[in-house]
């Protein structure tokens, strides 16, 4: 079955499933890392996977995300690099 937009064009995804990988950077997030993840789940788009990538966060932020079905990567300080973080996901 085709899917069809509000506006009454084809679909963008052609009628095929979407496959949605959600990628949340992090640094010390604590005060909302519970939020952005129950807002997230809570989508009627499904979600293929979650993933947070934390930047050695010195705060309980990693307490709070181990509590939700995700993907968690952990960088530490000394090893951080704005490349690296994006890629770190593609292996």
């Amino acid at each position: 079955m085709e899917q069809k937009c509000k506006n009454g064009g084809k679909s963008l995804f052609g009628g095929h499933k979407l496959k949605l990988s959600i990628i949340i950077p992090n640094y010390n997030s604590s005060k909302s890392i519970g939020d952005t993840l129950d807002s997230l789940i809570d989508q009627r788009v499904p979600i293929y996977e979650l993933i947070v990538i934390d930047d050695a966060s010195m705060d309980n932020t990693l307490e709070y995300a181990k509590k939700y079905p995700i993907k968690i990567f952990k960088i530490l300080r000394s090893e951080f690099g704005h490349g690296k973080t994006r890629n770190l996901v593609q292996n």
